[in-house]
């Protein structure tokens, strides 16, 4: 069950704007939590009652007539579980600023940055519970159309190169790149 209320339209000159509230009532709500007793790997665990959840959402847009975009959003979560202790694994806040410019009809650039907050696991074997450290990610895409089905592209990830743990214990590579040539048919 989900309930939900907002506003969402345009401001004017290209910016837009979206406010939600939603009030949900999950069953069997699934989290995600290092196992017991490896704790190198990882389980699903189940919120075996109702759990209550609810989020703020907010976001802001701007487009410039198909030549650029840039769109914020940030979510809130207050989770109420009913058997288990917390919503492993899940953030209380999520945050993703996405921006894509086009130079021109063969050149497409896209950057995002993603914030998380508050995401907390359990150590099973030592009954800690861990608060993982804030996430910040930004990434960096170009694209360069070189026919009607070809393509060239080049990715930098993870730009501040930051080794952070998104899931406890299991550090993220640090800055990272990936280029290619795709094909569609």
């Amino acid at each position: 069950l989900e309930i939900y209320g907002g506003s969402k339209g345009e401001i004017g000159s290209g910016f837009s704007y979206e406010g939600r509230l939603s009030v949900a009532r999950y069953r069997n709500f699934a989290t995600f939590n290092n196992s017991w007793p490896d704790t190198t790997r990882f389980f699903v665990l189940y919120d075996g009652g109702v759990s209550r959840v609810v989020t703020i959402s907010g976001q802001l847009g701007y487009n410039q007539k198909d030549k650029f975009r840039s769109q914020l959003r940030v979510d809130a979560y207050r989770y109420g579980m009913d058997r288990l202790e917390e919503a492993w694994g899940r953030p209380q806040l999520a945050g993703t600023w996405s921006n894509s410019y086009i130079l021109n009809k063969k050149l497409f650039v896209t950057s995002d940055l993603y914030v998380y907050q508050g995401i907390q696991n359990k150590n099973f074997v030592t009954g800690e519970v861990i608060t993982l450290k804030p996430i910040y990610d930004l990434n960096l895409k170009i694209d360069y159309f070189l026919g009607k089905q070809v393509s060239a592209f080049v990715s930098l990830n993870n730009i501040f190169g930051r080794n952070y743990e998104r899931y406890l214990y299991y550090r993220v590579q640090g800055l990272n790149f990936l280029g290619g040539i795709s094909y569609s048919f």
